[in-house]
């Protein structure tokens, strides 16, 4: 079977067309911030993301940021003012850090919380010389107390030989 010119020129143009048609499917510039929030069909809230970059923002639904705090959270977590004696903006976050990405899974020194403008209310370094190696989970609960899953070094004999 011989392909002529015209069939392998008909096959290229579809080729193209295709080429074409995915790349402005798939964009290359992505957007920040709000890109479409409808009042009335979304729930008008706040989100609380902390970024490699060590801080902790807090965004309106409009992607203004409403507040900034120089610590990473890991996660940063919103204090519910029912449970803080009603303080409000309080979170909780990482005080202090060991080296890498906000300190790192595991790794991070001090735990506590801050007010509005920062200033550390309450921290806990943990009960070995590493510090705190607090996970990826916080809660403060209605007595008061702070809940945080950490990480405890444990010698297993059987695995250490």
């Amino acid at each position: 079977m011989r392909v002529t010119g015209f069939a392998l020129s008909g096959f290229t143009v579809l080729f193209l067309t295709i080429v074409a048609f995915t790349a402005m499917a798939n964009p290359t510039v992505f957007p920040t911030g709000t890109t479409s929030y409808d009042p009335e069909r979304a729930w008008n809230g706040y989100v609380l993301s902390s970024a490699p970059t060590g801080n902790t923002h807090l965004i309106d639904m409009d992607g203004n940021e409403v507040n900034q705090w120089d610590r990473p959270g890991f996660p940063a977590e919103m204090l519910d003012p029912a449970l803080n004696d009603g303080k409000k903006g309080h979170i909780l976050v990482q005080i202090e850090n060991n080296e890498g990405m906000w300190g790192g899974i595991f790794n991070n020194v001090a735990i506590g919380e801050v007010d509005w403008d920062g200033q550390t209310v309450w921290s806990w370094r943990g009960e070995n010389r590493e510090g705190a190696d607090q996970s990826h989970d916080w809660a403060r609960l209605p007595n008061g107390n702070t809940l945080t899953v950490v990480a405890v070094p444990q010698i297993v004999p059987a695995l250490s030989k």
